[in-house]
């Protein structure tokens, strides 16, 4: 899509825009999946550049994922509810789809625009099937930036490729390291990191997974275990002298930048007031009545993911 095109479908809502597509390249010959959900490969055209859209995408996310496909109608992957579009089409498909009351994000930040931004920065070698792909749209970097000016601000510098490569070596190095260093077993005595407080306790289940270990712990003066991860890097053996002097060392309680009655903001629940406050046995228990909630909210100091506002 050149930026002539773009000025003329610009203002299209989504289901006239896949009318459009699906006028401009045809319908696809087939399903996108069998009747078992596996994909097919009669249908492909990205020798020509092109993608597969899902239409229904718009009820529901990555129905080329037979995972999450097979929790759908089957009628959303035959050849009616399906669009061949280029990449810079899809992302457009995907940001209508945004304007829609109820739709989600799933597909841009994940995968569109780290592959976008891949293809105009040139810095992750791609794939041999993706050739053509960026070869249909390259000489249309002005219709990206078109695009991306369309997004919620907070989408408009997405991470790229290299930096999500850059990010998994990291993680990867991360639980290498770990693997080799862990060195726990039921029985043993920790010191675990909580907020700005080292506390201690005893191992009582330890659960190896593919990346991770599971530790469960009974700290010092609980009956319940928590869980600490191996990962977050919260947990370690201490001998027993260690472990007496930090039991007997005092602890600190983390201070909170609201009080009763102030206003706070929330990622996941929006907008709310602060009801109530008490000390727990690691920090506080926080009430929030949040607007649009009928009922307040509990959070800890351990996870308090709002902070305070003026309104």
């Amino acid at each position: 899509m050149n930026l002539e095109e773009y000025n003329r479908v610009k203002d299209m809502q989504y289901s006239d825009y896949c009318r459009y597509l699906q006028k401009k390249y045809g319908l696809a010959s087939g399903s996108y999946m069998t009747e078992r959900f596996t994909k097919s490969t009669k249908i492909t055209r990205t020798k020509e550049g092109l993608f597969i859209h899902h239409i229904m995408e718009v009820n529901a996310p990555r129905l080329s994922n037979p995972t999450y496909a097979q929790k759908c109608p089957y009628k959303w992957q035959e050849p009616g509810y399906l669009v061949y579009c280029d990449w810079l089409e899809h992302l457009f498909l995907h940001i209508l789809i945004l304007n829609i009351e109820g739709a989600g994000t799933s597909g841009i930040g994940a995968f569109l625009l780290p592959e976008l931004e891949n293809v105009y920065l040139d810095e992750v070698p791609l794939q041999t099937w993706q050739i053509p792909c960026k070869e249909r749209v390259i000489n249309d970097k002005n219709v990206y930036d078109e695009l991306k000016r369309r997004l919620p601000e907070d989408m408009r510098n997405p991470i790229t490729l290299k930096q999500i490569q850059d990010k998994n070596r990291e993680y990867t190095e991360k639980m290498e390291r770990i693997k080799q260093e862990f060195n726990l077993s039921v029985g043993d005595n920790v010191r675990c990191s909580i907020l700005s407080n080292s506390y201690v306790g005893t191992v009582v289940s330890v659960k190896e997974y593919k990346t991770d270990w599971k530790v469960e712990v009974i700290l010092d003066g609980h009956k319940s275990p928590m869980t600490f991860w191996a990962s977050h890097g919260r947990i370690e053996k201490i001998d027993e002298t260690e472990f007496e002097t930090i039991k007997n060392t005092p602890k600190t309680r983390p201070k909170l930048n609201f009080s009763v009655g102030d206003r706070i903001i929330s990622p996941l629940y929006g907008k709310g007031t602060v009801v109530n406050i008490s000390e727990s046995s690691y920090g506080h228990n926080i009430m929030v009545q949040f607007d649009n909630e009928k009922q307040p909210k509990s959070f800890t100091s351990l996870r308090t993911p709002f902070e305070r506002i003026d309104d």
